[in-house]
This record gives structure tokens, sequence and C-alpha cells, in this order.
């Protein structure tokens, strides 16, 4: 959990290239809508609402021809030729070109676009651009069938278990070259349910068989993908057009609208429609502060139940059986978070937390051991839930009932284990492992509500049972720990990309970082390769919904546990003085009385002014992200403003020595709430007739405590 400490907001998962423009296409009275992707370089797309348009769209070959350009094949019409060979012509002004892919790239297609006095080029897919041939291996093929020929790509381009059939060889004129017209190789078979077919250069023998080369008497096809592609700048040839690209699907619609080359048919492109604001952003913000604030408000049960007691006995001297003022005995000992097992941290454990951290990210980073890492925190998190929401219920349940919580085990190692232990245990285990299941078999959950709810309960439980067992006693050990943490933060994130070329922290995170190939993973999302870029489970995750490029964002376990340390101490010093208060002055309402000083000893907080300051760091940390566009170290921003605000609160309080050291309150009230505890051992064998005796040993009752002051 300390190995992330990383504040994301993801945009998009990166597992397919998303079409982020939309194409209104208007013809004959009729409007028709398509997703296009948008190229990195030229102009960019409007936003949402204020279109381009509407400009006729035109074919490159009808645009040609109007300019007496080109010889009207199907070659010229690809915009490949040298920039000198087109010149603006007013059938071309300020139009959309409608432009095959092949032979040359996208940005000589669009700068030739641009010559031409096109306003918006649409670059659409073609099966032609999937052949190219070459005509020295032609010359050493010594009159092969299809020598020099360079036949579409298996996988990349096309998928014979999508589709496949055959075509005559009779039917198919060799070599089969980009020059061949686009729908040329789909005109003879049929690839089943696939709209596109693709040559694979290979042949079926009469028996059926593939053979690797084109001897036999049919030619094999197979079903090709159709998918948007990113229009990547080739960096020399500049362009003012707006640019897009359109599937083969895409371009049926299209071209079959500018058919007559009269310009009749128009089109309006603009960007895709994003919410301008950030919900998953501001949700997570408040589920960060939320938890930190409930799991540091739970780190000082046990001083609080104490208060409680105190309260009630002094109001009824009589309800001994109940802290919360009497009733009947629980079937087994209610245990409350606080009252487990703590650790106070030294400066040496903040070292040494600090070093185990980095030594875990750095191991993360170079074996990528991420479903060890899922496997584990599913058992923690399962141990978690199980102590937080499963054996509260299932206590109150068998108290409701009546049924005996039978005591099933006890030794000095794991104490005393009940029935309501074991039921506890299972429901939160199994729990557990159906999310692990989810979280290792199938490629990227995080949409999946179960999934990510889940993963955000198991994250509150454990922050707040880590809080409630890890303690700061003092400020000055609070410092050393996020200090270090701080620059931990700010050096993984920042400073090792220079070092490793990438950062370390947001590929941890990330569970890798994203697919190297976007295009492959939106075929094959179940390949190795691509299941990389999932968050990783210490992590806070709500999803980015109403927006078309998905994703989280993002809120690491550590940015909400290593503040929330510190919180956790200004919640338990706030409770001691409550707790001295109350007992001091013999109260029994509130926590605070105008008696003996009793407003210097109760009524000055520290945990709300902190918990302020943890807000508006994350919020800080939040706008960092939306202003840099990417990944923030919180903890750049929360330290200072948690640190800070408890440093200068006690400044002026005059406490600042008190605190740096440990709080000496702190530790009284500690002691007094130890000293009861041991009473506990005994409290039931009082009887009623020596009730005013046991009220004088009771160390909370009796004010003579030299513990209270």
């Amino acid at each position: 959990m300390s190995a992330i400490s990383l504040l994301l907001f993801l945009a998009s998962p990166a597992f397919a290239v998303l079409p982020s423009g939309i194409l209104t296409l208007t013809h004959s009275s009729t409007e028709t809508e398509l997703f296009v992707a948008e190229a990195n370089f030229g102009s960019s797309l409007p936003t949402y609402a204020s279109p381009l348009g509407p400009l006729p769209l035109l074919s490159s070959a009808s645009a040609l021809s109007a300019a007496g350009l080109g010889d009207g094949s199907f070659s010229s019409s690809l915009l490949c030729d040298d920039a000198e060979n087109y010149s603006a012509s007013a059938p071309s002004s300020g139009v959309a070109l409608l432009i095959p892919r092949g032979i040359c790239s996208f940005a000589i297609k669009a700068h030739n676009a641009n010559t031409m006095g096109a306003a918006a080029v649409v670059i659409y897919e073609t099966l032609s651009s999937k052949y190219g041939y070459n005509e020295t291996e032609a010359a050493a093929g010594d009159g092969t069938e299809g020598a020099g020929v360079e036949w579409p790509r298996n996988l990349n381009d096309y998928d014979c278990s999508r589709g496949n059939g055959t075509v005559s060889a009779s039917d198919i004129t060799l070599p089969y070259s980009s020059a061949v017209s686009a729908n040329d190789a789909t005109t003879y078979n049929s690839c089943g349910s696939c709209s596109f077919c693709l040559l694979t250069g290979h042949s079926l023998g009469s028996s059926g068989a593939v053979l690797e080369d084109l001897s036999g008497s049919s030619y094999q096809t197979c079903c090709a993908w159709d998918l948007h592609q990113n229009l990547y700048w080739d960096g020399e040839h500049q362009t003012n057009t707006v640019n897009v690209f359109a599937t083969m699907e895409e371009s049926e619609v299209l071209l079959s609208a500018t058919s007559a080359g009269d310009g009749s048919a128009t089109v309006l492109m603009e960007r895709r429609w994003t919410p301008p604001v950030n919900v998953g952003g501001i949700l997570i913000w408040a589920l960060g502060v939320a938890v930190a604030i409930f799991a540091s408000y739970a780190a000082g049960g046990d001083l609080r139940a104490g208060r409680k007691k105190y309260l009630a006995m002094s109001s009824d001297p009589t309800a001994r059986s109940d802290v919360s003022g009497g009733g009947p005995a629980p079937s087994a000992p209610q245990r409350t978070v606080a009252e487990e097992e703590s650790l106070d941290l030294t400066v040496w454990h903040a070292a040494f937390f600090i070093v185990f951290a980095s030594f875990f990210l750095v191991l993360l980073y170079f074996t990528g051991a991420y479903s060890f890492v899922k496997v584990m925190y599913a058992f923690g998190c399962s141990g978690a839930i199980s102590q937080l929401i499963f054996y509260p219920v299932v206590t109150r349940i068998v108290d409701a009932t009546g049924v005996d919580d039978k005591l099933l085990h006890e030794s000095e190692e794991w104490g005393k284990i009940y029935m309501s232990d074991i039921l506890a245990g299972v429901f939160g285990y199994t729990w557990g492992g159906i999310w692990l299941y989810v979280a290792l078999t199938i490629p990227h959950p995080d949409s999946i509500p179960f999934f990510w709810i889940t993963q955000d309960v198991f994250g509150a439980c454990l922050c707040t049972v880590f809080l409630s067992t890890i303690r700061l006693p003092s400020l000055k050990v609070g410092a050393a720990l996020l200090g270090a943490a701080f620059f931990y933060d700010i050096f993984f994130v920042f400073i090792t990309p220079y070092i490793f070329k990438s950062s370390i922290m947001l590929t941890v995170a990330t569970s890798g970082g994203p697919p190297p190939d976007a295009l492959w993973c939106e075929k094959y999302p179940s390949d190795s390769p691509c299941l990389t870029g999932d968050p990783m489970p210490m992590l806070f995750s709500i999803p980015n919904w109403g927006n078309y490029q998905g994703g989280s964002s993002l809120l690491g376990l550590g940015d909400v546990v290593l503040p929330g340390l510190l919180l956790a101490l200004c919640a338990r010093m706030d409770e001691a003085r409550a707790l001295l208060g109350a007992v001091a002055d013999g109260r029994v309402g509130g926590v605070c009385s105008p008696r003996r000083g009793a407003k210097s000893i109760c009524c000055e907080a520290y945990f709300a002014p902190v918990c302020i300051a943890y807000a508006v760091g994350l919020c800080m940390a939040f706008v960092a992200v939306l202003v840099m566009q990417m990944g923030q170290p919180a903890l750049l921003y929360l330290v200072p403003c948690t640190v800070g605000t408890v440093t200068f609160v006690g400044w002026r309080r005059g406490e600042l020595s008190d605190l740096w050291n440990g709080p000496r309150f702190l530790d009284s009230a500690q002691k007094l709430l130890d000293e009861y505890q041991e009473d506990q051992s005994s409290k039931f064998l009082y009887d009623s007739d020596d009730e005013q005796s046991a009220s004088s040993q009771d160390p909370m009752l009796n004010p003579s405590n030299p513990r209270i002051s």
C-alpha cells in the first residue's frame, strides 16, 4: 500500500484508437453522423457545438477532374504526386476532400489537398492500401505467380478466424497492387458475415488444404480488419487543413453521397462532447477526504469509548456492564478497531518505511509481479472487511437471535476465536476471493461496477485498520515520515523518467503502463502485452462517467494513510483532551466545561483544522492534474498543507514544543485508559454492596488520580 502514492485522472485507457471527432453528412435531406479519428497534425477539430462547415464534400477524383488535374485513374486520386502538380482551384476551395489511403503518407495527402485549397481532409481506409508491389522481387521471381506482390499481413490486416473464403484464380489479375480499385478484392468472394476481405497470398489445393503459394486453382481470402487509425505527421509536410480518418464502412456512406460529384453532399466536423466537469475526479476527491477523516476519527475510538464510559458511570454508577450506558453483556466481547494491538512509529520506523516502499516500487517496476500484489492485497483486505463490516453484523445478529456464540479456540498465539469470528472471516474472504477472480481473469475490469466498488470498499477498510493500528507518537516522527514521503513521491514521479525513460510511479500505478500498440490491443485485448494499463488495486477508483474516452479517476491509498497518520494523531489528541477534561471537571454532558480552566484543556481542537487542510491540499492536487494533464504526486500538496497547519496551530497555542516531542496530555490519557482497561478484568466481580468501594478504585472515577490534570 505504501508503494503507491499518486493522484491520477486517466482520460483514456489507451486500449483502442478512439474516434475523437464527429462528421455529420447531409445528403438528399438526410443527416448521417459518423465518428472519425482526428490526426495529430494540421488544424484541430473545433469544439463540440461549434462545428466547421457546412463544407461541400468532394472525392479527390472529382476535385481533380473539375480542376483539370489527374488522369481519372484510382492511383491519381491518392494525391501522392509532387506538390507542384497541384494548384489552388475554385472547385476545391473551401471544400472537404475525400481521399483514399495508400502509397504515400497521410501528411503528403493533406499537404496536397491544402495546396488545392481544401479546408478539410477525410482520408478513408481501403483494401488496396494493404497490398504493395516490389519490382525487384518480381524480376527475381522468374515469372512465378504473384511474384513481387507484398501481401497483407496476417493478424495485422486480416484474421481468418473472423471469416474466410476463396476467389477463383481466373478472376484475379496479378500483380495485385495498390493501384487496383479499393473494392476489387471483395467483388468475387465472400468471407461469411465479414464485409471486407483480403487476399492472403495463399491458395487452396484440390483437397482444400491451404498452400503457401498461388499454385492452387483458388486463392484464399480472409476477413479484413476495419478500424480507425492514428494519423501521424511525417515530420516534413505542413498543412492547415483539418484532417480525419474514416473506416471502410464509413467510406461507403461517404463515397455514395459524393458519387454525383456536384458538391451537393455537405459535412460538419467537430470534436466529440466531453463533460465540462470531471465528475469522477470530484467524487474521488470527496471519497479520499471522507475516508481520511473517518479512518482518522476511528483511530481515537478507544479514548472516545473511555470518555463515554466515564460519563455513563458518572451519571449512573450502576451502569457498569456496558460502555454505552447499561444493558446485558454481549455473548462475545465487542471489539473496536482501536482496541486492537497498535504500534507507535519512531523515526527509524519512518526511515525503514520509505526505504522498503522504494525497494518494493522498483522491484515491481522491473519484475512486473502485479498479479502477486493483487493476491496479497485481496487477502489483506479480506481480513479488514471481515473485521470492520462482517464481524459487527454477525455479532449483532447473534446477540439479537440469542444464539450461543461458542468459543472455538483459545491460545496465547491466536487468542480467543469465537464462532462469530469464523463466520465473519468466511464472508470476508469469500467476497475477497470473488474480487480476486475477476481481477485475474477479466482483462481491464475497472469499468465493472462490482470490481471498482469492491476495490473502494477494500481501500476504505484497509485505511481504517491501518490508521487504528499504526500511530504517530509525536509531530517529530510525523514530519520525518511525511517529509521523506514528500521527496519520495517527487522523485518517483518526476525524476525517474530521466533515469529509466519512464516514470516508475506512473508505470507501477498502471500495472506496467499503457499497452504499446493500442490498435493491436483493440483487435486482441487478451494478448499479454495488452493486459497492462490496469490500475493497481492499492487505489481508490471511480470511472469517468459520461466521457467517451472512458478511463477512471484514481487516488493512491498512500495519499490517504500517510497524511492520515497525522490526522489520526490530531484526532487522538482531541479525544485525549476531552477525556482528561471530562474526568478533571466531573462533567456529565458534552466535552468542555468553563470550570477549572477546562477550555484550555479540551476546547482547542487540532483535528478540524488539519482535516480542512487535507481537503484543500487534495483539491490543489486535483486542480494540478487538470492543468498539467498528467498524474500528480498528491503528497507534494498534502504534506505542506497538513504538516504546516498542525505546526502553525501548535505554534499559535504555544504547544509546538510539546507536539514535537510527544503531547504529554495524550500520554496521560493513554495511561489512564490503560489503567482502566486493566481494571476491567475485575469489574464484573463487584457486588452491589461494594459499589462505593469500586468507584473509589476505578481510575476513571477517582478524581485524585495523578494522571488527571
